[in-house]
C-alpha cells in the first residue's frame, strides 16, 4: 500500500469519526447543554490519531524503500521480459490472491544460458505467504532478462520485482 492510499484511508476514517460525533451530539442535545468542549476534544483526538497514522505510514515506507520495476497477475505458465542492471540489488516477491494461490510455483530469471535466479516457492497456509518470502538476487550483466513462471497447481497470484539502488 502506498502513502496516498494510506492517506485516503485515514481521511475517510476521520470523516466517519466526525460524522459519528456530530450524530451523537445531535441525538443527545449535548451541544445545547455546553458540550461544545466535548466536541472539540473529540475532534482533537481524531486529528492526533490522523497525524500518528500518517507519520507511521510515511515511516514504514521509508524503512522498506525500493521501487517495483515489474509486476503481474498470474494463473498459468507465463513468460515475461524485464530489463535488469548489474550491481543493483533486486528482490522477487510472490503474493497469493485471497485463498486461491497455487501451492508451488517455479520461477527462473535468465538471459541466454546465464541463470540469475531459479527458485521453487511454496505457499505456507494459513498466512498465504510464499517461502522464500523475499528472494534477493543480482545480475552480472545489463540487459533484458526472461522471467519464466510455472505454477505447479491451479490458482492465481501476483509476482513482483523490487529494485534497490
Amino acid at each position: 500500500m502506498n502513502i496516498a492510499q494510506d492517506l485516503l484511508i485515514v481521511i475517510n476514517f476521520q470523516n466517519l469519526y466526525v460524522k459519528n460525533i456530530n450524530k451523537n451530539l445531535a441525538s443527545h442535545n449535548i451541544l445545547e447543554n455546553g458540550g461544545e468542549k466535548s466536541m472539540r476534544k473529540g475532534i482533537r483526538v481524531s486529528l492526533i490519531i490522523l497525524v500518528v497514522i500518517l507519520i507511521l505510514s510515511i515511516f514504514s515506507g521509508c524503512i522498506e524503500g525500493g521501487e517495483y520495476i515489474f509486476g503481474a497477475s498470474i494463473s498459468n505458465n507465463s513468460n515475461f521480459q524485464v530489463k535488469l542492471v548489474k550491481d543493483v540489488k533486486y528482490e522477487l516477491r510472490l503474493v497469493e490472491l485471497p485463498y486461491c494461490g497455487p501451492e508451488t510455483v517455479d520461477v527462473s530469471i535468465s538471459r541466454g544460458s546465464y541463470v540469475a535466479l531459479e527458485e521453487k516457492f511454496r505457499l505456507m497456509p494459513p498466512e498465504g505467504d510464499y517461502i522464500p518470502y523475499r528472494k534477493k538476487f543480482t545480475v552480472r550483466e545489463n540487459g533484458t532478462y526472461q522471467i519464466d513462471v510455472k505454477p505447479l497447481d491451479s490458482g492465481s497470484f501476483r509476482i513482483g520485482i523490487k529494485q534497490y539502488s
